[in-house]
């Protein structure tokens, strides 16, 4: 059985790979993210990163500059779900066949291609 404890290190560990993540999508180096943020160094950053500490107080600021929402630092999903992501992949096939269809015959009467 697990323990609160266990349970509270395990999220804390979660934020802090979230967080990584964050950082690293926006091409961030951890002291350009404490910048950022308004810190003086990436020591909070290492530590958030690694799990040893709450950035809780800072998830709000993180979101606005990352452009996650702060549930998603939480683990919380976000984007399209699979059923949608299927559909999207259905549908971009359909667009494909169909610029081929096109620049086939194009390309059979002469006409400009389509690009």
């Amino acid at each position: 059985m697990r323990t609160l404890v266990a349970v509270a290190q395990e999220e804390q560990q979660r934020i802090g790979e979230r967080i990584a993540r964050a950082r690293r999508l926006q091409g961030w180096s951890q002291d350009e993210f404490a910048r950022r943020l308004g810190l003086k160094d990436a020591r909070h950053i290492r530590y958030w990163e690694s799990g040893q500490r709450s950035a809780e107080k800072y998830l709000k600021r993180m979101a606005e500059l990352t452009g996650y929402p702060v549930d998603w630092f939480y683990g919380e999903p976000i984007g399209a779900s699979a059923e949608e992501l299927a559909e999207l992949r259905r549908d971009i096939a359909g667009l494909t066949e169909e610029i081929r269809r096109l620049r086939r015959r194009d390309s059979e009467d002469g006409g400009d291609p389509v690009e």
